[in-house]
């Protein structure tokens, strides 16, 4: 054996026994703090090719243990000084170590523990078995075996089942039943889909028909749960691909690898082990706060007047129907001039530009003008790009000249896709190396950096890149236009990107879809420098080292705004480069949207905090009367899904030839008075939403997790996605079948508000049956009924909202100037509400002290990673007098605010009629009002809004007295009423 500090100790029983007692003597340590990183060797006496020559361990913190074994080859040298090699899926590597060090052997058994696990290991077969010590009493969390599979290319780890009754994470995997939103990985098989490297995009079919395409995308993190308290976590720290067997005990998840390297989690809960998880790969960073609204996007805008048309039904309505709040558009390919050539000669289709990254100036000219009047409509601009640059396109030579493509061989020139009979849809040429640092960050600098503000262009550097194609597009297109306006000025230049200022971009295709399978790649090297450059190195790591250039160039130019993606396809980790993913090319089918929610509970749990699909569906068929009818009622069932769950709000559709035949704008399909009240309804949780996407950078918590997350024990749910949270606070039940108008919720034990009604409902962990999923709603002077989502709000929370109406252009809160009397008294109420700090808050039923942090900043740059953002706690509490709030508001921006006004919904439950007779604020008596209209009328005052509602504003208050806010009970009411 080798001990954690380097003594070599020859395998002699004596020397074994005096290193043991060494180790117990002097490597013990008993109290909380860290003893440093423990590094374990254990050499196998047994040969044989199905048993590892070696063990490696790293106790990295109590609950955090790191293992590899290989059969294949020895030990590496450095182990003692650098450690585990860890892939680029990890993010952390800094652990502190153990607070509680044990390193015991005796009878060929080797035991390790800390405080929480200790493993007992046979050092003659490296059999582990972990246990869970911090649980009275203790169990076992699994065994780990090393195998290799009898045709000598795969080799498996085997875990024990043991207890385990339920899995999850794993990634984004398409699940049978077709349209089932339910369902864990217990007792099931995930092999490969569509080719021997991973992530994929595949077809779906169902009773013979095809059903539109999934995704295949890997992450390999696996948590597995007990019936009771038994629960860990499991990431497997190898980029090849991996197939998972849970039909059989022991477990298995194979590779074709040299060596096995893991992680096990252990924590007390889910929480601490997704915690745990997100500390090791990386937590998401804040997205900009215009990501939590509505993107418009189509397949594809083919000019300016394309985009006009669904922009103005959105914010300029001429059919009567009231305004949408949105925050972006989203161009895809025709905005660089790319098209299909699938269908034709070779020849033309190496005229394609794909790769420019530059506006078409033919079909959309004068782009600074016409993004700058986005702006002014509060719209943002989310580009797609792909990983393929065609040999028609300014981008080709110079990447194939530095070798910045992907190669043939390592001496062989760039791999050419499209040829000898090749797809090429997209065009004939290579794709980027994007393992090769020096030449994303060339592509960065020279092809996103011209569409960023505050991003200075080398244009010497960039000159070949930036030029007019080499070959005319087959639409005519030269950019040449385009190029000279990005350039002007001397040799680095800042105002023009300004101009072209993009919010993010769409990395599509990143599987990657296409690909040679011999192509050699810049590739990286891992321990004792060996170099990994094969195709199936690099397949599962390409959309994460795409999102990573992304991300550090954005760093390494100092922009100042955050980078925002969206992605097809990961792994684990790219959710800590500011990106999200969707769910591809999904079927207009409600059953295919409920899979796509089953794989939203899935990637909740491997890290995605930002995840969606395409509104309505992708692949829309609108030839016959029937199918327009159900498109209306899908859409509008899936809009209103997606307003509570995605992230971006993202309606998408295929619509190649430009035709405005199928739509995709929620003004203009579906029901319109629906959408508008489902919309408005999520940009009014914004505060809410953003508050929690601090959490998800802060301390790894989900923004969307399935219900069994935060009720693990209640077994009933284990299975469900067709009910999910938002944060702790909110759940929410989805609708997945055409013309449903009410369903049952289940609620977990606990005092549950319907959102919509305010009821409340004490539930022993039951059903509630027939819940509607309609709601009469007054729009002016109009009353509507429209479709719902049933919304229940967990007693004790406290929502931070904003005010929404029809003047509302965005998630930033900007407004639209009124253009009539009624949408001048909207906008009187606004201005009383600006910088208003407004909670919904739900009295708990008993003695409780509840507390939420609200989060804000500028909602653009990256300066809250630098302490520069507002955090208010707001505490709710009950006792005999009534219930009080608190405020106490920390340091940030913006700096110069130091009095703030507040506006409080308080919503409860009572067996007596008003039961509060007094607010008081800061210990001061508040004036009561008649009505709703005379309390947005009046300055500091409170009103019943209704038998369970209490309205309270208050005027300006001291943000550094930290406020109150108290609700006093009548006489004879008390707590007990609640």
């Amino acid at each position: 054996t080798q001990s954690t500090w380097g003594y070599f100790v020859e395998a002699t029983k004596m020397r074994a026994a005096f290193a043991s007692l060494l180790l117990l003597a002097a490597a013990t340590f008993v109290g909380c703090t860290p003893v440093a990183v423990q590094r374990i060797q254990i050499r196998s006496s047994e040969s044989s090719i199905v048993v590892p020559k070696y063990l490696l361990i790293e106790v990295l913190t109590d609950d955090l243990l790191h293992f590899e074994v290989s059969s294949q080859r020895d030990a590496p040298k450095q182990f003692l000084s650098k450690g585990i090699y860890t892939s680029q899926m990890v993010a952390r590597k800094d652990y502190p170590g153990p607070s509680e060090f044990h390193d015991t052997s005796a009878n060929g058994f080797r035991k390790i523990s800390t405080k929480k696990i200790r493993l007992e290991i046979d050092e003659r077969s490296l059999l582990i078995t972990a246990f869970n010590i911090e649980h009275v009493p203790e169990y076992v969390l699994t065994t780990f075996t090393y195998d290799r599979l009898v045709n000598d290319e795969w080799i498996a780890l085997r875990f024990g089942k043991y207890w385990t009754t339920d899995i999850y994470g794993l990634g984004e995997h398409y699940m049978e039943p077709y349209g089932s939103m339910n369902g864990n990985f217990a007792g099931l098989d995930f092999k490969l889909a569509t080719n021997p490297y991973g992530n994929a995009m595949f077809s779906i079919m169902h009773d013979g028909e095809w059903k539109g395409m999934s995704e295949l995308a890997n992450f390999p993190i696996m948590y597995a749960l007990g019936p009771k308290h038994e629960n860990y976590a499991l990431f497997v720290d190898d980029v090849h691909a991996k197939e998972w067997f849970f039909d059989q005990d022991p477990f298995r998840v194979q590779m074709k690898s040299s060596e096995l390297r893991w992680y096990l989690l252990a924590g007390q809960n889910l929480p601490e082990l997704r915690s745990s998880y997100m500390d090791l790969v990386g937590r998401s960073p804040v997205p900009p706060k215009k990501a939590f609204g509505l993107w418009q996007s189509i397949f594809g805008y083919q000019n300016w007047g394309h985009v006009d048309h669904d922009v103005n039904s959105l914010v300029n309505p001429d059919n009567g129907h009231q305004r949408f709040p949105v925050d972006g558009v989203c161009f895809d390919i025709y905005w660089f001039g790319g098209g299909f050539y699938q269908n034709l000669p070779e020849e033309e289709a190496r005229k394609s530009v794909m790769g420019n990254l530059q506006w078409d100036a033919r079909r959309f000219p004068e782009a600074p003008a016409h993004i700058k009047r986005l702006k002014e409509q509060g719209l943002g601009v989310l580009l797609i790009e792909e990983s393929y640059v065609s040999v028609g396109s300014n981008g080709y030579e110079p990447m194939r000249s530095k070798g910045y493509l992907a190669k043939d061989c390592e001496s062989c020139d760039a791999t050419t896709l499209g040829t000898n009979g090749e797809d090429h849809w997209w065009g004939v040429g290579g794709m980027i190396d994007w393992s090769h640092e020096q030449g994303a960050d060339y592509w960065f600098d020279c092809k996103h950096c011209p569409l960023i503000g505050g991003c200075k262009v080398d244009t010497a550097k960039c000159a070949g890149m930036l030029a007019s194609s080499s070959i005319t597009a087959r639409n005519g297109t030269t950019q040449a236009a385009v190029a000279a306006a990005a350039l002007r000025g001397s040799a680095q230049t800042e105002a023009p990107q300004a101009e072209l200022d993009v919010t993010g971009f769409w990395l599509d295709l990143g599987e990657p879809e296409m690909f040679h399978p011999w192509v050699y790649y810049k590739g990286y090297t891992t321990d004792e420098d060996r170099e990994y450059h094969s195709h199936a190195d690099i397949h599962n790591l390409f959309n994460l080292l795409w999102a990573q250039s992304v991300a550090r160039g954005f760093g390494r130019n100092k922009v100042q705004k955050r980078p925002w993606m969206l992605a097809r396809s990961g792994t684990s980790g790219i959710n800590r480069f500011g990106t999200g993913m969707w769910s591809g090319d999904i079927y207009p089918d409600l059953r295919n949207m409920a899979s796509s929610l089953s794989v939203q509970k899935h990637m909740s749990m491997v890290g995605i905090d930002y995840f969606g699909s395409d509104v309505g569906g992708f692949h829309r068929n609108l030839e016959s009367d029937s199918d327009r009818a159900s498109d209306y009622e899908r859409y509008t069932q899936w809009f209103a899904n997606s307003a509570w769950f995605d992230v971006p709000v993202r309606p998408h559709g295929w619509q190649p030839d430009g035709s405005i035949d199928i739509q995709t704008a929620p003004s203009k399909v579906g029901d319109i008075w629906s959408n508008v009240f489902n919309l408005r309804q999520r940009y009014a949780l914004i505060p809410y939403f953003y508050s929690l996407a601090y959490r998800a950078w802060l301390y790894g918590e989900p923004v969307v997790p399935p219900m069994f997350f935060y009720y693990q024990n209640d077994l009933s749910i284990r299975d469900a996605g067709h009910q999910k949270l938002i944060g702790r606070d909110i759940l929410v039940a989805a609708s997945s079948t055409l013309y449903q108008r009410s369903r049952g919720v289940y609620l977990p034990e606990g005092r549950w508000y319907n959102y919509h009604t305010k009821m409340a409902i004490d539930s022993k962990g039951q059903w509630v049956s027939d819940v509607p999923q309609t709601l009469s709603v007054k729009f002016g002077e109009e009353t509507n009924d429209v479709f719902i989502l049933p919304v229940f709000i967990r007693a004790g929370a406290l929502l931070p909202t904003m005010h929404v109406d029809t003047l509302t252009k965005n998630a930033l809160g900007e407004r639209w100037s009124p253009r009539d009397e009624r949408e001048k008294a909207e906008q009187e109420v606004a201005t009383q509400l600006q910088d208003t700090l407004i909670i919904d808050a739900y009295v708990p039923v008993s003695f409780t002290t509840n507390s939420f942090d609200v989060f804000e900043d500028d909602g653009e740059t990256v300066a809250y990673q630098s302490q520069q953002y507002r955090r208010t706690t707001v505490t709710m509490s009950t006792d005999t007098d009534g219930v009080k709030f608190k405020l106490v508001t920390s340091s940030g921006i913006p700096a110069d605010i130091k009095t703030r006004s507040c506006f409080f919904k308080v919503n409860f439950a009572s067996n007596s009629t008003q039961p509060f007779h007094t607010v008081l604020v800061n210990g001061q008596s508040v004036g009561k009002v008649a009505s709703v209209d005379d309390f947005y009328k009046a300055g500091a005052s409170w009103v019943y809004a209704s038998d369970s509602t209490i309205f309270i504003k208050t005027s300006q208050l001291a943000l550094a007295g930290s406020p109150t806010i108290e609700l006093r009970f009548s006489s004879a009411v008390t707590v007990a009423d609640l």
